[in-house]
């Protein structure tokens, strides 16, 4: 349980392991991209004309100014070993996103392909990104969402997290 005031970080604490175990978040995803959901951000102004970055454009995490960020995830899978997931970008001298850089790596191994990371932190969780986002992310109105869902889809996320499946 993550508690604090209005403003204190806690969506962003939520995000950071959002996108250090996914390489994406929810917060960014929702927002529909349109031509005035954009600003101008004189920091990335590297011709006469400054560059409109959208809302919801993974640059948005970067402290104005800053080239590069990271989060890195440190956990335990449900097969009890530990694993750091990890997710990091940098912005080149256009102010374009370089390359995204997203790994998991472990005791066993070392991956690196997106594929890769993406099936082995699903086995490692047991969870996909559309369930964590809908189990443990719940951020605001998401719960309802949750609980209007049809049976089937609450009781499998649910057997899920409980490692219950065995008595359905």
């Amino acid at each position: 349980l993550i508690t604090g005031k209005t403003g204190a970080g806690k969506s962003t604490i939520l995000d950071a392991i959002c996108m250090a175990l996914f390489c994406k978040t929810p917060r960014l995803q929702s927002i529909v991209e349109k031509k005035e959901n954009q600003y101008v951000d004189p920091e990335f102004q590297f011709s006469d004309r400054a560059k409109g970055i959208a809302i919801n454009d993974l640059r948005q995490y970067l402290k104005r100014g800053t080239k590069e960020g990271w989060c890195s995830l440190q956990f335990v899978g449900n097969d009890s070993v530990t694993y750091t997931a990890k997710t990091a970008f940098s912005i080149n001298r256009n102010g374009n996103l370089n390359n995204i850089e997203w790994s998991l790596t472990s005791e066993n191994g070392v991956w690196s392909k997106v594929k890769e990371v993406e099936q082995q932190v699903i086995t490692v969780t047991g969870l996909t990104y559309e369930q964590f986002c809908r189990t443990t992310m719940l951020a605001q109105g998401e719960f309802t969402k949750f609980m209007k869902s049809d049976q089937n889809a609450k009781a499998e996320i649910l057997e899920k997290l409980t490692d219950t499946s065995i008595f359905s």
